[in-house]
């Protein structure tokens, strides 16, 4: 079969094993075709893994923001909170 004309669901998705006439096909997310439950099981747990790194990498990037915006928020409540006189002024009251 000329490797031009090949379709999708000719070889297994994960080892890449020709499926012959009446092979079973275990499919995943609608169109990756497996030889076998171990392959398709092998591709959901990478995946499943992608994902938990993904979601851990997405969470690091929201605290990095967050204690970004914190800090940002503190320096500037310090420095609005600052004395309006520098430190060797006094403040005289008159009566």
């Amino acid at each position: 079969m000329d490797h031009l004309q090949q379709h999708f669901l000719d070889r297994c998705f994960l080892c890449k094993k020709a499926f012959a006439a009446g092979d079973d096909m275990y499919m995943y997310r609608g169109d990756a075709p497996f030889c076998s439950e171990g392959c398709r099981k092998e591709q959901m747990d990478t995946d499943a893994a992608e994902e938990r790194m993904r979601n851990k990498q997405r969470k690091k990037k929201m605290m990095r923001r967050r204690m970004m915006m914190m800090s940002a928020s503190t320096e500037e409540e310090k420095s609005s909170n600052s004395s309006i006189f520098s430190s060797d002024e006094k403040l005289v009251f008159v009566s």
